[in-house]
């Protein structure tokens, strides 16, 4: 009698032990990320009206952060969404003349990624395409005789659409390395009487880690 209930409760030890073993060793579906990069957004139409004025000076070239989950219901098929913060400077001055702009830009942001090779392979490429919603808030401070004006700080927000490649490169089990190269296009938006433009690169690099 001890033995067949020593027996029953071993079974059932080992059958949970099997699917302890199975849930920690399988394939993720759910994913966690956060990267950090730089930005190439060069603000052509806003660049060529700062050129107008004397000393002026523009961010071509800056850094952001963005973070994310996905969903993966199979192998090859990425959905995500993420949130990036982007911030980008202006400036002129001149005698008793001179403003700084901060243009924050925000996108939130749905995709899909398609990954090549087999899931049991460390690297992973991929490609895909993301749309985007942005909530652009511009920042002014003015020197001048001439105080500010409620038009002088604008908010703006626009859609975009990012196609996108990159890898992933798996580190240990559920922890990976992941970069993106992403191209971001949004239409114009009107400030100080003037198109400014921030469409533009991205590069990013990061971590990964698979919750479920």
């Amino acid at each position: 009698m001890k033995l067949e209930v020593f027996s029953r409760y071993y079974s059932f030890a080992i059958i949970l032990l099997c699917c302890s073993f199975t849930q920690t060793f399988a394939q993720p579906n759910i994913y966690i990320f956060g990267m950090g990069g730089g930005n190439y957004i060069p603000m052509k139409n806003f660049a060529h009206f700062l050129n107008e004025l004397p000393n002026h000076k523009i961010d071509e070239i800056g850094f952001n952060g963005s973070v994310g989950i996905k969903y993966a219901p199979s192998a090859n098929h990425i959905f995500l969404i993420s949130s990036e913060i982007i911030n980008k400077n202006a400036s002129f001055s001149g005698g008793f003349l001179g403003a700084t702009w901060n243009f924050n830009v925000i996108p939130i942001a749905i995709g899909y990624q398609y990954l090549f090779s087999n899931e049991e392979s460390n690297f992973r490429p991929f490609t895909g395409i993301n749309i985007s919603y942005s909530f652009i808030e511009i920042e002014g401070e003015y020197y001048s005789d001439t105080p500010p004006t409620p038009n002088d700080f604008t908010k703006r927000n626009k859609f975009g659409i990012e196609p996108n490649f990159g890898f992933n490169y798996k580190l240990v089990e559920r922890f990976f390395l992941v970069t993106e190269i992403k191209y971001r296009y949004m239409s114009d938006i009107e400030f100080w009487g003037k198109d400014v433009n921030l469409s533009g690169l991205i590069v990013n690099a990061g971590f990964q880690f698979g919750l479920l």
